[in-house]
């Protein structure tokens, strides 16, 4: 009789896990929000401005070497949530729409460097016009 019991219990918890799963746009748009809330206050607010300064230092090779292909797919304009770790590694850099044709900007900068942000995970929403 443990045996079932232990049994229907992973099979309950695995139901119930299965129906609160996020799909894409779901996780995006959740760490977009906990990105407004991370920078609307000290310290997140003081971060974004000295993570800016060290995005601007690299972004120009990146846009240069990806912005062809998404302006060949006819994407002017794409939104992307970077997600750094506690040393400002980012490691997940997740593009809106979820595009194929983007994936040179997940390429590129995934792996990249920031400061280490005040709390982890970071996310910093990034807007990036092609034309």
């Amino acid at each position: 009789m443990k045996r079932f019991h232990l049994l229907w219990g992973v099979v309950v918890a695995g139901t119930t896990m299965a129906a609160h799963a996020e799909d894409y746009t779901q996780r995006w748009t959740r760490l977009a929000n906990e990105h407004l809330a991370m920078v609307k206050e000290e310290p997140g607010k003081s971060y974004e401005r000295e993570l800016i300064a060290t995005h601007n230092t690299f972004w120009r090779d990146v846009s240069k070497k990806c912005k062809s292909l998404a302006i060949k797919a006819g994407i002017e304009k794409f939104s992307a949530l970077a997600v750094l770790d506690a040393d400002g590694t980012v490691v997940e850099f997740l593009t809106m729409p979820k595009s194929q044709e983007l994936g040179c900007y997940v390429e590129q900068m995934t792996g990249r460097h920031y400061p280490r942000p005040p709390s982890a995970p970071f996310y910093e929403l990034i807007t990036v016009r092609t034309k």
